[in-house]
């Protein structure tokens, strides 16, 4: 879901990647680094790392996106990520880091919602003063939050344009992750008499759906004119008196917050 070769220029390629360990409340966590001098928009970039975080449900997902919005927006928070970077620059750079400043967290329209956090890095290589740009975005879709870094060559900069397009590109991949569609049907299980439990299959489905719904409905002994059945809508129906003579199907709704998709099974045998 994160940054993909594809979404760079010709050349690229892929330093390293894979899943990562995952860090509670996330469950999942998978990253992807690529070669240095990759270019994006037209731009070359020093530094380009994709990172997609994994956190099981959307409330989980939203509190810690807004619980990073609100650490971001003061100066403590600020100050904490560019301690981080420094650390995580100072492991793979050669040369020295003086400095790291953050910027404000600015607000962009992606996912379900996104902002962009800028740095500015001081080093020395010998006696020679640089500065690299750095720029963060994160956003959010459904359940999982993407973040994406860029690293401007020294003394060069990270056009906020080419800032967006990475961030669209993630927001698209993610919007892709996330539709919900229909690869097994449905399907129901039981013996059709009376007094007998039918239950729903609900099928495989792809776009990472949160959860089902379900709606029995009534049909007559050819299979057709179904009509949902009042109050029918757990996962498994019991039989009844008026179910005689008529065929049952069940309509399975697949959902996340992107999409939904409802999809009904097979009618079943005539019910004696």
């Amino acid at each position: 879901m994160g940054l993909s070769v594809s979404d760079l220029g010709p050349g690229a390629s892929v330093q390293t990647e894979g899943p990562l360990p995952a860090e509670a409340p996330e469950v999942a966590e998978y990253h992807r680094i690529f070669r240095p001098g990759v270019r994006l928009g037209g731009s070359r970039i020093l530094i380009a790392e994709s990172y997609v975080y994994d956190f099981g449900d959307v409330g989980t997902a939203t509190l810690v996106f807004e619980g990073a919005r609100r650490q971001l927006n003061t100066r403590a928070g600020r100050r904490s990520l560019a301690k981080q970077i420094a650390r995580d620059v100072s492991r793979t750079a050669t040369f020295k880091v003086v400095s790291v400043t953050v910027g404000a967290p600015v607000s962009m329209g992606f996912g379900d919602e996104a902002l962009r956090v800028t740095a500015r890095i001081r080093g020395k290589v010998q006696s020679r003063a640089i500065t690299i740009d750095v720029v963060h975005d994160f956003l959010r879709l459904d359940r999982a939050l993407g973040e994406i870094g860029l690293g401007s060559y020294p003394g060069k900069h990270i056009p906020a344009p080419i800032a967006a397009l990475a961030a669209r590109k993630v927001a698209t991949h993610f919007k892709t992750a996330f539709t919900v569609r229909n690869l097994t049907p449905p399907s129901i299980s039981g013996i059709t008499s009376q007094g007998q439990a039918l239950s729903a299959n609900p099928g495989s489905w792809a776009g990472a759906p949160s959860g089902f719904t379900y709606q029995w409905a009534r049909c007559d002994a050819a299979g057709a004119n179904c009509a949902p059945i009042p109050g029918a809508i757990a996962q498994t129906y019991l039989l009844g008196t008026a179910d005689a003579g008529a065929r049952i199907t069940v309509t399975v709704t697949a959902a996340n917050s992107v999409t939904s998709v409802s999809l009904g099974a097979t009618p079943t045998a005539v019910v004696s």
